[in-house]
Order: C-alpha cells, then sequence, then structure tokens
C-alpha cells in the first residue's frame, strides 16, 4: 500500500488551501476562475459548452471543423503570435464542451487572455478555408485509432442520438460554409456557455478583474443550462464500426461519485487482460467508461471471471486509479483543465472531490463497480 499512499498524498497535497482563490458568474453569464499556486507559469482554460448545439446525424463533427479555424485566431497568426511569448495553446472538441488552453510563462497572463478573448470574437472565414481545413480534418480521421471508433461505437448504442461521435467524417463536413459555421460560433461561445479559468502564480484579485474586463461583453444572456442524456435501457446492444469488440456502463458527471470506482474496475481488469483499453472523457455531465479490444471473445471472458478473481484484483485497481488521479491534477495545466470542466456543470467542483472518491472506495464498491461491466444493462458492441 506504500506506493497507493504516495499516489494519494501526491493528489492531495500539490494545491494548498491556504493559497488564495476565488470564483464568480458574471451578469451575461460567463464564469470566471482564479487560483493562485507556486508554480512558475499560469495556465488559462476556457469551456465552452455544447448544450445548446448538441451534435447530430446533420451537424455531426461541425463544431470540430469550429475548433480548427477558430483557433487560429482574427489573422491566423494567433498560434504563432502566442508561440512567441513562449506560450502554448492546445484544444479538444468533445461531445460536451470545446477546452481551449493557453499555457506559459506567468508574465504573459495578458496575452493568454487576451488570445482567449480573441476566439470569442465572430469569426469569418471562407469557403476554401474551409474546404483546405476539411481536408486536414480527413487526414486526422485516416490516423484515428482502433479504440476511438469502438469507443464511439458504444456511446451511439448505449446513448442513441445523444451519443453521437463529435469528431465527424467527410460527408458531415462537406455541407459547412461560413454561414454556418458563424451560427454555430455564436452559439458555442455564447455568454452563459462560457468556463473561463485561470490557474498559476497569478495574483487572484488583478487575475479576476482582467478576466471581468475581457468577458463581461461577451454577447448572450440567459440561465447557465448543462447536458443531460439517459441511457439506454434493454440490453444496449450495436455494430461496431470497426473490428473489435467494447463494454460500456454508464457514469455521472465529474461530480458524481462514481467515476473513480468505475475507472478503477476498468483499470484492474485491464491489467488482468492485455490489450484492453479503459476510455473516458473526463465531462461535467453523464458519460461512459468503456473497456475496448481488438481482440475477440475477451468480453465474454470479463462476463464470465469467476467474483474471486475480480475481488483479487482490488489493489491493482485501487493504485491504477490512484496514479490516473493523480495524473489530471498534478500539473498547474492539467489541474486548471479538470478543474474548468467540471465547473462548466457545477460551480463548485473540486478535483480534490476525485482524490476523496479514491479514498473512500472498498472493496465491496470497487466490486459492485466491477460487476456492472458484465450486467446485462451495460452496452456491447462488436465486429468480427
Amino acid at each position: 500500500m506504500t506506493t497507493l499512499c504516495a499516489l494519494l498524498l501526491g493528489a492531495a497535497s500539490f494545491q494548498s488551501p491556504s493559497l488564495p482563490r476565488e470564483r464568480q458568474d458574471l451578469p451575461n453569464g460567463v464564469r470566471i476562475y482564479a487560483e493562485q499556486r507556486l508554480e512558475p507559469i499560469v495556465s488559462v482554460v476556457m469551456v465552452a459548452n455544447a448544450v445548446s448545439q448538441p451534435e447530430t446525424e446533420e451537424t455531426r463533427g461541425l463544431r470540430h471543423m469550429l475548433e480548427h479555424l477558430v483557433v487560429k485566431g482574427q489573422d491566423r497568426l494567433l498560434d504563432r503570435r502566442l508561440e512567441a511569448k513562449g506560450l502554448t495553446l492546445t484544444a479538444t472538441t468533445t461531445r460536451d464542451y470545446m477546452v481551449i488552453q493557453i499555457t506559459g510563462p506567468q508574465e504573459h497572463l495578458d496575452d493568454a487572455i487576451a488570445g482567449m478573448k480573441e476566439i470569442t470574437l465572430p469569426i469569418s472565414v471562407t469557403q476554401e478555408e474551409i474546404d483546405k481545413e476539411a481536408k486536414i480534418l480527413a487526414e486526422e480521421l485516416a490516423l484515428r485509432p482502433f479504440f476511438a471508433f469502438l469507443f464511439d461505437s458504444a456511446w451511439s448504442a448505449g446513448f442513441g442520438d445523444k451519443g453521437i461521435s463529435a469528431f465527424g467524417d467527410e460527408a458531415a463536413w462537406k455541407i459547412a460554409s461560413p454561414e454556418i459555421l458563424k451560427a454555430i460560433h455564436a452559439q458555442q461561445f455564447s455568454a452563459p456557455n462560457l468556463t473561463v479559468a485561470v490557474v498559476g502564480r497569478v495574483n487572484v484579485e488583478p487575475t479576476m478583474r482582467k478576466l471581468s474586463e475581457a468577458f463581461r461583453g461577451t454577447p448572450g444572456s440567459g440561465p447557465r443550462r448543462t447536458i443531460t442524456r439517459a441511457f439506454l435501457r434493454d440490453e444496449p446492444r450495436g455494430e461496431a464500426m470497426v473490428t473489435g469488440e467494447a463494454i460500456g456502463v454508464s457514469v455521472g458527471g465529474l461530480n458524481d461519485g462514481g467515476i473513480v470506482p468505475q475507472m478503477a474496475a476498468g483499470f484492474a481488469l485491464a491489467s488482468r487482460f492485455p490489450g484492453l483499453e479503459v476510455l473516458y472523457t473526463p465531462s461535467f455531465a453523464p458519460g461512459m467508461v468503456v473497456l475496448a479490444t481488438q481482440d475477440q471473445g475477451v468480453t465474454i471472458q470479463i462476463e464470465r471471471l469467476p467474483e474471486v478473481e475480480k475481488n483479487a484484483l482490488f489493489r491493482e485497481g485501487l493504485a491504477i486509479a490512484g496514479a490516473w488521479v493523480s495524473g489530471l491534477q498534478n500539473t498547474p495545466d492539467r489541474y486548471a483543465r479538470i478543474k474548468a470542466i467540471g465547473m462548466a456543470g457545477a460551480s463548485g467542483f473540486d478535483p480534490a472531490q476525485l482524490t476523496r472518491q479514491l479514498s473512500q472506495l472498498t472493496p465491496s464498491r470497487f466490486s459492485a463497480a466491477m460487476n456492472r461491466f458484465s450486467s446485462v444493462t451495460a452496452t456491447r458492441v462488436e465486429r468480427r
């Protein structure tokens, strides 16, 4: 247990409760947050909730295309301008949100905030730029690993039209136009859909003022909403997009207490069955933990695994889950990211909740999580 205890302490101690932090919802609905840390870097994260732009069969992948275009900035040189200041920009689009992150030296906080603000400004693109980006996305699609397709297949089987992938495909990208992307941008970056967090060696009060000045004029109004979806009942099954098989079980959002036990069970099974991938997208909304493999017959073996063998994997699952929880939080950029994602749904979300879930994981809770993977209500997809 020595390794596990070290992991738990590492996850819990990297942030000090005595360091200042502050959260505020601006009048237009933008949620802003600042937290001081000791490391000499700063990370600015913006989460744009997709509640007003859910994926559909017609629009799947258009937000992904928008992400590629919007991070270029108004002059298409935003990334270069940030790099000149030692700042790095990353972006990801999921079913539930688009997350954009700028990280670098603390002295360039103003540039990072200005870069985020620029991304929220109305987008202006040409059809030529869209067509060029569609080719780049097609290259990304060709390089996607097998387990990403199994993950998407499990989501579709488990959540139906609420589980459509945000990645997209060539058929969907063909409908993109400047007018369509402009309309999606206006919805995606509407003030009530935005959460902006700054974490690093900053002074909290002046940072909050800077965030307020940058985002209080962002268009949009109305209450903040969150994404809801229900897991399909009656043994949800489906055909996988690629050769392989997967099992998926539903979990709540990051604020829910069931994520870490389910991940621990998944990690334990992956240690028992080589080649098994454990897949989960951290979100404020309900989602799914998926076990995916290209090897045939593994999911049947999991279902038939004797109870005594499942229970024997408790310590292994606990230790790997401890490393996972620590990995989500052990640097300012990772901490800022998970903090902003969680806050986009629950204003009081604290990543330390994941550490508490880990410390409260008992053999009986672990066993219950393990058994969910073999339950008749789990999602199963396969293609031989």
